[in-house]
């Protein structure tokens, strides 16, 4: 080879140790930079992930500032319509009291009218009540003068027959009233026959008061519970008279007396009456 191909041998080949030293510069730079670009990216995304969320966040907000606002707003509205309304019915309100007022006066004014009109009708009244008075005053002593002449004829007319009236009505009396003080003394004396009770006892019973504390119809004709006993002088065969108020019901008989209490038959009712709790008892009425 000749000295000229080897120095072209030799530069190609301190060209091509160049060129691969360049390029072995050229690609750590490339690599070097690559990495600064990926690491720089990296950061712009972190960056960017971060603006974006405060970004959504302050959307978020406005939105929820912008949702109060008109909340608020809706409630100043029914606020607004509200107190409108109040207004409108405070106004009615007003100009119907003014109304009921106009129309009290005028009542007020049509009463004391009224109110004359009856004085005077009253006052009238009495006058005319008062003369009727005295117009009926010297009628019932006309009338009082006339009937005392037509009686004092009249009596001196009936006093026979009046008499012999009045004897022949006692005598029937006086026959009933014996015909029923045998029928009665006949029953005392079968009461007597039945009970064992000294008749002295009854005859002699003493003024005892009591109350009706509870009453059986069954067995019948009934038993009654007073709320007295021996201790307040009831025996037994001892009757008391059942009443309310001014109201005879009926009469009882003891039968079983304790020291407060006593038990007692139903001998007679009165006819549309029951004798209950409450009622009031006496031996004499």
């Amino acid at each position: 080879m000749s000295s000229i191909g080897r120095i072209f041998v030799i530069l190609n080949l301190v060209l091509a140790a160049a060129f691969l030293g360049y390029a072995s510069t050229s690609l750590a730079k490339g690599s070097e930079w690559k990495k600064k670009y990926e690491a720089e990216s990296t950061g712009h995304a972190a960056t960017k992930a971060a603006l974006d969320a405060d970004k959504s966040k302050l959307l978020a907000d406005l939105n929820s500032e912008k949702a109060q606002k008109e909340q608020y707003l809706a409630q100043f509205e029914t606020a607004k319509n509200e107190s409108l309304r109040n207004s409108e019915d405070l106004e009615s309100a007003k100009r119907n009291n003014a109304e009921l007022s106009a129309r009290l006066a005028s009542i007020d004014a049509t009463l004391a009218g009224y109110n004359q009109t009856i004085a005077a009708m009253n006052a009238t009244k009495d006058a005319a009540v008062a003369q009727s008075a005295e117009l009926s005053k010297a009628l019932d002593a006309a009338q009082r003068e006339r009937d005392q002449a037509v009686t004092t004829q009249r009596d001196a007319a009936d006093t026979s027959s009046a008499a012999q009236v009045q004897i022949a009505q006692l005598e029937r009396d006086l026959k009933a009233a014996k015909s029923e003080a045998s029928r009665k003394d006949s029953e005392l004396q079968q009461l007597i026959a039945m009970t064992g009770v000294d008749r002295n006892a009854i005859s002699a019973a003493p003024p005892i008061e009591a109350r009706v504390l509870q009453v059986k119809f069954d067995p019948k004709p009934g038993l009654v519970a007073l709320n007295v006993g021996s201790e307040q002088g009831v025996t037994r065969g001892m009757t008391f008279q059942i009443y309310s108020g001014n109201v005879w019901k009926g009469q009882v008989r003891v039968e079983s007396v304790q020291a407060s209490m006593s038990s007692a038959l139903i001998t007679d009712m009165s006819s549309g009456q029951t004798i209950a709790q409450g009622d009031s008892a006496a031996t004499i009425l």
